[in-house]
């Protein structure tokens, strides 16, 4: 059965090929065994592109045939920017179990990696993907506050007091593109603090990475 996707992880199997998660256009992760290059000659397979394959799905495997991949395009990063699509894909991966994912994940992941692509803005593409990426986990915050409302965290839950980090004009303002860099910067603790909750028992690796920079 053909299916669109992007590759999420790259791991080395055998000669020539690799094994690969993919997050499909159905909104489902999949790991499969495939060849390490396209249908186009010598065009590695990498994270940050869409693709399109045959993939055999097996009924009693975790682990699917990839076959005959084709490169439809792909999203080419450097610098810091690399950083941050692999920050996405460790956060998707570390949180999510194999199978079925929350509607509209592929397109959330899409628009973020043409956010990163086309906007200078680093820190307001990646603080909006968390935002809604926490949205489609069930965590999502409750915008019809007033905006001058404080929003922290306890025992994985967004609380709505007095005091607190940043308010939901700040959270507003991300998702309309309105956010300054030191708004980012400032509800960073925030949303880490839930999604650290939700992770509680592996770090995020590529966070590191990104603490100067976003």
């Amino acid at each position: 059965m053909m299916h669109q996707f992007y590759i999420l992880k790259k791991q080395p199997f055998r000669e020539k090929q690799s094994l690969y998660t993919l997050l499909t256009s159905n909104d489902t992760i999949l790991k499969v065994i495939g060849q390490d290059q396209t249908k186009m000659k010598y065009q590695s397979i990498q994270p940050f592109q869409k693709l399109e394959a045959d993939i055999k799905i097996k009924t009693q495997s975790t682990l699917h045939a990839m076959r005959k991949p084709e490169n439809l395009y792909g999203f080419h990063f450097l610098g810091a920017d690399v950083f941050a699509g692999m920050y996405i894909n460790e956060l998707i991966i570390k949180f999510s179990n194999d199978g079925p994912q929350s509607e509209g994940l592929f397109d959330l992941y899409h628009q973020t990696l043409s956010d990163i692509h086309t906007n200078k803005r680093l820190a307001l593409s990646i603080r909006k993907f968390e935002i809604k990426w926490l949205e489609l986990q069930g965590f999502g915050i409750d915008l019809s506050k007033p905006n001058n409302t404080l929003i922290s965290v306890e025992d994985g839950q967004w609380q709505y007091q007095m005091n607190g980090h940043c308010n939901v004009g700040d959270i507003k303002d991300v998702l309309k593109n309105e956010a300054s860099l030191a708004t980012c910067k400032n509800i960073r603790r925030l949303i880490h603090q839930m999604i650290t909750a939700l992770i509680p028992s592996e770090s995020l690796n590529t966070l590191k990475w990104l603490q100067n920079t976003y």
